[in-house]
């Protein structure tokens, strides 16, 4: 995730904000890695909740999914591609939000990363888990297995999938790419 400027100043557009599979070093300094970039648009909130779960969309996992809450930023609604278990999967309706913290802000707490699998991605992409290799669809809970002996399938809109989370923290590098 690169951020143009950290401002969390309600309604400011903290630049594009892009996710790049980065490579970083030990001494903090990243560059863009092998996934191509997705331009987004990032929108700092001085109050309330700026992206959390989709209600009905979720177990009680543990953890439980991160809930980005002011002062924090999101980004707009895009495609993403990231790795999932050795795939390259592409993640429709992705967005990206965080809190901000410190002062002046140097590093993100409470990030989610969201975004929607559709079975038909899920089912034409091979993953390795641990030992075991096949379509990803077969890993996930209702993708054609029996285990875990629940679906966990959603909608979005009138595609059938799986809304993903992943929740992160985040500290300033430096960047060097584009």
């Amino acid at each position: 995730m690169v951020l143009r400027k950290l401002d969390p100043s309600d309604g400011i557009s903290v630049g594009a904000a892009a996710y790049f599979d980065p490579t970083c070093t030990t001494a903090g300094t990243c560059t863009p890695g092998t996934i191509s970039d997705t331009s987004l648009t990032a929108t700092s909130q001085a109050t309330a909740t700026c992206l959390s779960a989709i209600a009905g969309t979720t177990r009680l996992y543990a953890p439980a999914v991160a809930t980005s809450a002011a002062p924090c930023f999101s980004t707009a609604p895009a495609t993403m591609i990231i790795e999932l278990f050795g795939a390259q999967v592409h993640l429709q309706d992705a967005q990206v939000g965080a809190t901000y913290s410190g002062t002046p802000a140097t590093s993100l707490t409470n990030g989610l990363l969201m975004g929607f699998l559709t079975k038909a991605e899920a089912d034409s992409k091979m993953a390795t888990i641990e030992l075991n290799s096949g379509k990803l669809s077969t890993f996930l809970p209702g993708g054609g297995s029996d285990c875990p002996g629940y679906s966990d399938m959603d909608m979005d809109g009138a595609d059938r999938g799986w809304w993903m989370y992943f929740n992160f923290t985040a500290t300033e590098a430096t960047w060097g790419g584009p």
